[in-house]
C-alpha cells in the first residue's frame, strides 16, 4: 500500500488545497515550456497563498528542481485537473491524497521548506439519531479518523429497542 503523505481535508481548506497545489504544478510546467522554447522564465509574481496553507517563508523557485521532476510533474498536474470538478471531492479518498502527497513534496522540494496543508482546519462533526422502535441492528455514528484538533458530537435518542434490535451509539476509530 501506497503511504499517504497529506491530510485528510474537507470543505474549503480541501478545495483550497487541491487548487492552489494544481496551480503551483501549473506555473512549474509553464516555467519548464518557457526555458524549452528559449525563453527566459519570468519571475513569479508573489504567490498567493490560501489560508489553509502554511509556509515557512518567502517563496523562491528552484527551476533545476522543476526540470529534475517534470516528467513527474506532468503526471500530477494531469490527474489534479481532474479534480477540478470540486463540489465532488472527497478528502478521504486515497488516490487523491497519494497525489497530493505527492505534489507536497514535489513543491517542498522545489521550493526548499515545508508546506502544512489544513492549517486552521479543525475536523468537526455531529451527528443526531431519533429512533422510535428499532428492530434491527443500527449504529449512531462510525468515524474512521479525524486528525488536527478534531471533535466531534453524537446525540443519539432511541426510545424502544425490541428484543431482536441491538443499537452502538458510536463506533470511533481516532478523532484528534
Amino acid at each position: 500500500m501506497e503511504e499517504i503523505a497529506f491530510p485528510v481535508l474537507v470543505g474549503a481548506a480541501l478545495i483550497e488545497g487541491v487548487k492552489f497545489t494544481y496551480n503551483q504544478l501549473d506555473l512549474f510546467l509553464e516555467r519548464r515550456r518557457s526555458s524549452r522554447q528559449g525563453e527566459r522564465p519570468s519571475v513569479p509574481q508573489d504567490v498567493e497563498i490560501p489560508p489553509s496553507v502554511e509556509v515557512g517563508g518567502p517563496l523562491q523557485l528552484n527551476d533545476e528542481v522543476i526540470e529534475q521532476h517534470e516528467s513527474e510533474i506532468e503526471i500530477l498536474h494531469a490527474l489534479l485537473k481532474v479534480s477540478q470538478n470540486y463540489e465532488n471531492l472527497d478528502g478521504r479518498e486515497a488516490q487523491l491524497r497519494i497525489v497530493l502527497g505527492k505534489a507536497k513534496s514535489i513543491l517542498e522540494a522545489v521550493y526548499g521548506q515545508d508546506f502544512e496543508f489544513g492549517k486552521g482546519e479543525d475536523a468537526t462533526f455531529k451527528v443526531q439519531n431519533r429512533v422510535e422502535d428499532l428492530h434491527g441492528k443500527a449504529v449512531g455514528a462510525v468515524v474512521g479518523e479525524i486528525n488536527r484538533g478534531g471533535h466531534g458530537e453524537v446525540d443519539n435518542q432511541v426510545a424502544r429497542v425490541h428484543e431482536s434490535g441491538e443499537f452502538t451509539g458510536a463506533r470511533i476509530d481516532r478523532v484528534g
